[in-house]
């Protein structure tokens, strides 16, 4: 069985370059239906760095929960994500699971109306 899930994609280290490259690698291990419209915003928690840029996907995958959270943070290691103490530092790449199989995962959904729009542009029904 297939398994339907939104991962949520974002960075502000060359983000044009990275969000384009994390599309790109997604698509190369798992089925891409469709993606979200691409959003600048503010970065959360330390407004004086460079915008995010953002965007969602929605994909098929064959992989369980726990191989496709382990596949993802290879993703971000290999596009040079380092990770630190500090969970609002400047990125080169964020990959989130949103949505898993039609149940909401991350509870930055609620806080973030950019996220729920996406939800919505790919089709998914969003309540709090």
């Amino acid at each position: 069985m297939s398994n339907r899930v939104i991962i949520g994609i974002g960075s502000n280290i060359d983000p044009c370059h990275y969000v384009a490259a994390a599309v790109e690698i997604l698509a190369s291990r798992t089925t891409l239906l469709a993606q979200s419209p691409t959003v600048r915003t503010k970065p959360i928690g330390r407004p004086e760095q460079d915008d995010y840029l953002n965007t969602c996907v929605l994909l098929a995958t064959d992989m369980d929960q726990p191989a496709l959270q382990r596949w993802l943070h290879e993703v971000e290691q290999t596009l040079g994500r380092h990770r630190t103490a500090d969970r609002y530092a400047p990125r080169t790449i964020d990959l989130d699971v949103l949505v898993w199989n039609g149940e909401i995962v991350s509870p930055d959904v609620a806080e973030r109306e950019f996220l729920q729009d996406a939800l919505c542009d790919l089709g998914f029904s969003w309540e709090e």
